[in-house]
């Protein structure tokens, strides 16, 4: 069994989006080496690297993908978008795997119209044995 994104597959037609999913992670543009490729301050410590790509669905520009990540920075693929992106621009990320993601923090803080409504503990978080 593959886990690779084949055309026609559920997770093709029904990619993760702002209606269907909560979780965002919020990240910041903190280089633009060339045209078609920025960086961002999101990598293998905020999203996982488990397949397939793109690693995360950045709601602001939905045909910008994260192909590939360090430990702490993600590269993204900025080709398919009309925008010039500046160093500081935060993006909104839904990860494409929201548990793995999420185990991967302490917290998860509940926003509401940009405001912190909530801190939750990630009760699971290092409990793996």
């Amino acid at each position: 069994m593959s886990s690779k994104n084949r055309p026609g597959s559920t997770r093709d037609r029904n990619p993760p989006n702002p209606k269907t999913c909560a979780e965002r992670m919020i990240c910041t543009v903190v280089s633009a080496p060339t045209p078609d490729r920025v960086i961002i301050d999101g990598g293998q410590k905020t999203f996982t690297s488990y397949a397939p790509t793109p690693y995360g669905y950045i709601i602001e520009y939905p045909d910008a993908k994260i192909y590939g990540m360090s430990v702490e920075h993600g590269h993204v693929n900025v080709s398919d978008v009309d925008h010039r992106f500046e160093i500081g621009e935060r993006l909104s990320v839904i990860p494409l795997h929201q548990g793995m993601t999420t185990n991967l923090h302490d917290q998860v803080y509940a926003v509401r119209n940009g405001q912190v409504e909530a801190t939750w503990r990630v009760a699971g978080r290092g409990k793996v044995r």
